[in-house]
């Protein structure tokens, strides 16, 4: 379009807000994981009680959107794999069950595994350079 130019300049400030934001959410992912441990823990507690099971969903669902986000993919695709789980049963309108729950853990575990700080090379993906 006349008078509208694309820019390849980079805003310093804008990088430096992206980092910043990009360093806060390293810094609180390995709580969110936590929160989303103690979800699972509270709906396995009481299988009856189907506001923990929708609570722990949104917190994972959350977690899917904001890892990709802030360039956790491998944390977005654990959750995603636990998300789908969890909407299975959900839309079988059924509780867990244990063999429901073991897979839960299971994919809840592959989630842990990528928490930022734990002692491996592979736990979870850099916080993203500003471009």
């Amino acid at each position: 379009m006349p008078g509208i130019r694309p820019t390849t300049a980079r805003n310093p400030t804008v990088e430096a807000r992206l980092s910043a934001l990009s360093r806060r959410y390293a810094s609180e992912l390995p709580g969110r994981i936590d929160d989303i441990v103690a979800c699972f823990e509270r709906a396995r507690s009481d299988p009856a009680n189907r506001a923990a099971r929708d609570l722990l969903r949104r917190r994972v669902h959350a977690l899917r959107g904001s890892g990709a986000t802030f360039g956790f993919a491998a944390v977005s695709e654990a959750a995603a794999s636990l998300e789908a789980e969890l909407d299975h049963w959900a839309a079988r309108h059924e509780d867990l069950g244990e063999d429901g729950f073991r897979r839960v853990e299971a994919l809840l575990q592959s989630l842990v595994a990528q928490r930022p700080g734990k002692d491996s090379s592979t736990a979870g993906d850099p916080p993203p350079e500003p471009r």
